[in-house]
């Protein structure tokens, strides 16, 4: 057995980091993914994830990936909005090496979807799925008029090929406001085309109660 958190060793820097709020494994047992979306701040943090590989019976801690000013980043993570909780949610497929993190409080809670990718043994940014307020951010549809707390990414699901994201929205609201009975919520899709690195958003998926999308 290997205790991951001490494994990251010094990587690991804040106390109330909440190292462990979600974790994920590759398919093939050997890359694990954990999130900890405290770093920095707490029950407001930034957040970060962090990535270990195992050979054989043994565990390493491999790269840490996190939002600027994040401390002992192996990746710095961009396009975030204020204190985003990254890796609230995270989900690893290992045919393509992908990796997807949710952010639910990025952007004042509009939420956000963090997309990476593995190349070797090397980790980079692809694409972040968001309101389209930066360049290198795509933006996703769909809001009701006024809505301004959706927090996209809360929960997350990754196709077997790595090429389509399910992304959910809990505090999306059916006319405009939030808060209370109207979070109705919402549950977007999104595609990559194979060995693309742009992602389209495909569906959107709301009660009947609420605003426009196909009706559940």
């Amino acid at each position: 057995q290997a205790d991951l958190r001490t494994l990251a060793g010094a990587a690991i820097v804040s106390t109330v980091a909440e190292f462990g709020y979600s974790a994920n494994i590759s398919s093939d047992g050997d890359t694990a993914v954990v999130g900890s979306p405290g770093e920095v701040g707490g029950a407001t943090g930034l957040g970060a994830v962090y990535i270990y590989l195992r050979t054989g019976s043994t565990w390493a801690f491999q790269a840490k990936l996190g939002l600027a000013t994040v401390p002992s980043c192996t990746i710095t993570l961009t396009l975030n909005t204020g204190n985003s909780r990254l890796g609230s949610d995270c989900f690893l497929i290992i045919y393509g090496n992908t990796l997807a993190i949710g952010a639910p409080a990025n952007n004042s809670n509009r939420g956000a979807v963090w997309i990476c990718v593995r190349n070797v043994a090397t980790w980079s940014q692809q694409i972040v799925i968001g309101t389209p307020t930066a360049a290198g951010r795509y933006g996703y549809t769909g809001f009701s008029t006024g809505i301004t707390v959706t927090q996209l990414g809360y929960s997350i699901q990754l196709s077997a090929s790595g090429n389509t994201l399910v992304a959910g929205g809990p505090r999306d609201g059916s006319n405009g406001t939030t808060g209370g009975t109207l979070d109705t919520g919402a549950v977007w899709v999104f595609q990559r085309a194979t060995g693309a690195t742009t992602w389209t958003q495909q569906a959107l998926f709301r009660l009947a109660t609420a605003a426009a999308g196909v009706v559940l």
